[in-house]
């Protein structure tokens, strides 16, 4: 477990200590048989979930199919993104523009009013649906190892200085314009073709 959480950099060298150290540790040796208790309910209420979770992933397959074929094509579509992103978005005419999206998702910047002026602060609002934002986020966060635009975007941003995360963020801002447009349109996303060094 350790070596999976540290991603292989403690081996089973640096796992002996660390377990030597937690046997010699200061600490309490009360209510030690309720915490394994606790553990072991809450281990067996994770097991006792995994049918319905399954459960759950099967009927997601089967609305996945009543999805429109098109929503598919967007960089970074699963089959849980495109069903949250279709049940979030329709009908898309409710959005008369991509910025409208992007509010709704909660993407937009976050804005103070101080009297007689507005600052924008670089954080966003998360203000509306915070599932759509959700699908939105990691849908960007998959597009940014793919092939396209939207991962040339994101080495963009980064290159400007951007940290990861609000580089995908930048990215899933652009994605919900990405997203509208075709939901708009009713068509395949085409992604550009990366252009040339002249």
């Amino acid at each position: 477990m350790i070596r999976k959480t540290s991603r292989s950099k403690y081996g089973p060298a640096q796992v002996e200590k660390i377990r030597r150290a937690a046997v010699d540790s200061v600490g309490t040796r009360r209510g030690v048989d309720g915490i394994r208790i606790s553990i072991r309910s809450l281990i067996a209420q994770l097991e006792a979930l995994q049918p319905i979770r399954k459960q759950l992933d099967d009927e997601i397959i089967v609305l996945a199919d009543r999805v429109p074929a098109y929503i598919y094509t967007l960089p970074g579509a699963s089959a849980h993104s495109v069903v949250s992103l279709f049940g979030e978005t329709d009908p898309i005419a409710t959005f008369r523009l991509p910025g409208q999206l992007v509010a709704f998702a909660g993407l937009d910047p976050s804005v103070f009013q101080t009297g007689e002026s507005k600052l924008h602060s670089r954080r966003i609002s998360k203000r509306g649906s915070p599932a759509l934002r959700h699908t939105i986020w990691q849908m960007a966060h998959r597009a940014c190892y793919q092939e396209g635009d939207l991962r040339d975007y994101w080495l963009r941003r980064k290159g400007q200085g951007l940290s990861h995360r609000s580089a995908v963020t930048a990215t899933a801002i652009k994605l919900c314009h990405v997203i509208w447009r075709i939901l708009t349109d009713r068509r395949d996303h085409q992604p550009q073709c990366p252009k040339a060094n002249s």
